[in-house]
């Protein structure tokens, strides 16, 4: 049993609770999916809920000696909702030819420190830029443009690892012109924001702000700030422990708060949102109903595999390993560990050997080669068809460029990609600080320095 300490002198226990609740194990596979965020029931909650993109260690904290312990499989899911309906190829024309190899081919430069792309659904010809500092920008068909999207820079405080953190556009985005942002603002809390596009489709509607969720944070590390809609038509928020460093009060692992977690709300039917009825801990005294999955560092950045709804998280390390753990389809309540283990380091003065935690997918050793993840995603473009299925993910201080293959609940396929990848006239690829996808999947870069590249086969010789 783990028992985490909360601020006022009293404790919930974590695992042993789970103990129990395991025991339920998971729905049958035929069970049916759910197509959106109304096939699940919800439940209201009130509007007064409350609570450097990267953070790559913290010097002069004391932290306990990490000892390798073998981890054991990971639990069954808390709850199972269903896999995704696969949606059409779209690639069906395109496959075939394969080219010779790939490249980075420059999109934009000169941005400032850009640490996000998203796109809306089926808008091709856009891609919206996340700027640390505060504002979006867009590229339309290979152009920037001149004004920003949305210039949030006098509501954010962009220090250290705080900032405008995260974006995404409503599945609806076409019909109801309404996306989600996630920023730090000047208390140094996380606001999860609503905005809605003005009638210039290339400006939002700086009026629109409707604040859905803050939490606030201990220091000013560990901000994570991930938003992605899943398959299931519900958002997920990445929210890092909020540091210190080593994690001293073990938030990452204590349910009645929102630090350390992925959360999942259904943004649609409630205002400021409403907490899907299948959530794991919905009717769990003491723990919040928001939460999906816990036991999270600093979750920069997850995405979802387009085809088969697969979550892939990427988790930033303290001072032993840099991790990806793949999340099954639509199962909830799963303990990733932090900080208990990093990785599969034992950071604890006891015995390490606790049932009930999701070890990682991949790690690697940040002595020599990497200290910082950066979590990408599962390539699902036409461009490079023979890269379909496959899972990019960079290290923000190694400046590499590696990949893998998740098949059957293995990691098959292994590659580092750095030297094939530096752009022509560069000696490096730089500080890798995000991944994009656009609406047809196809892959993009963000360098903090200012360039977003493109995924793309070679050029012909």
């Amino acid at each position: 049993m783990y028992t985490t300490l909360r601020p006022a002198a009293m404790t919930v226990t974590t695992l042993g609770l789970l103990g129990s609740l395991f025991a339920v194990g998971c729905s049958s596979s035929d069970d049916a999916a759910p197509t959106g965020g109304s096939a699940t029931p919800t439940r209201q909650v009130a509007p007064s809920a409350t609570q450097s993109p990267m953070a790559t260690g913290t010097a002069g904290i004391s932290t306990p000696s990490p000892t390798p312990t073998p981890m054991l499989p990971g639990p069954p899911c808390l709850v199972d909702v269903g896999a995704p309906v696969p949606p059409l190829d779209p690639c069906t024309e395109t496959a075939g030819s394969a080219p010779s190899g790939v490249s980075l081919q420059p999109v934009a430069t000169g941005l400032r420190r850009p640490v996000g792309i998203a796109s809306p659904p089926n808008d091709a010809s856009r891609l919206f830029v996340v700027s640390q500092d505060g504002h979006i920008q867009i590229i339309e068909n290979g152009l920037v443009m001149p004004n920003p999207f949305l210039d949030l820079r006098a509501r954010t405080n962009a220090v250290q690892e705080r900032g405008l953190l995260g974006l995404v556009f409503h599945p609806d985005f076409a019909l109801n012109g309404t996306f989600f942002v996630n920023y730090t603002n000047e208390e140094d809390a996380n606001v999860i924001s609503r905005w809605r596009v003005s009638d210039d489709p290339s400006t939002a509607d700086a009026d629109s702000e409707e604040i859905i969720l803050v939490i606030e944070q201990p220091s000013v590390i560990h901000n994570a700030g991930q938003l992605a809609f899943g398959p299931d038509g519900f958002i997920y928020i990445g929210v890092g422990d909020g540091g210190p460093g080593g994690d001293p009060s073990r938030t990452a692992q204590d349910l009645s708060q929102l630090l350390g977690k992925i959360l999942r709300i259904d943004v649609d039917s409630a205002r400021p949102y409403a907490i899907p009825d299948d959530n794991p801990f919905v009717g769990i005294e003491g723990a919040r109903a928001e939460i999906w999955s816990y036991g999270f560092r600093n979750p920069w950045r997850f995405s979802f595999d387009r085809e088969t709804g697969e979550m892939y998280i990427a988790d930033v390390g303290e001072t032993g390993r840099e991790e990806v753990t793949v999340q099954p389809t639509g199962c909830g309540g799963l303990n990733f560990g932090w900080s208990i283990f990093e990785g599969t380091l034992c950071r604890l003065r006891m015995d390490c050997g606790l049932a009930d935690l999701v070890p990682p997918t991949l790690e690697y050793d940040r002595a020599g080669q990497g200290a910082s993840i950066t979590g990408g995603f599962v390539y699902r473009g036409c461009a490079i068809p023979e890269l379909r299925g496959t899972y990019f993910y960079a290290d923000f201080v190694q400046g590499f460029v590696r990949s893998f293959v998740f098949v059957g609940g293995e990691v098959l396929d292994e590659r580092d990609w750095t030297d094939e990848l530096i752009p022509e006239g560069e000696v490096a690829i730089g500080r890798i600080s995000s991944f994009g996808e656009d609406a047809n999947g196809e892959m993009y870069i963000c360098e903090i320095g200012g360039t977003v590249y493109r995924l793309s086969p070679s050029p012909s010789p």
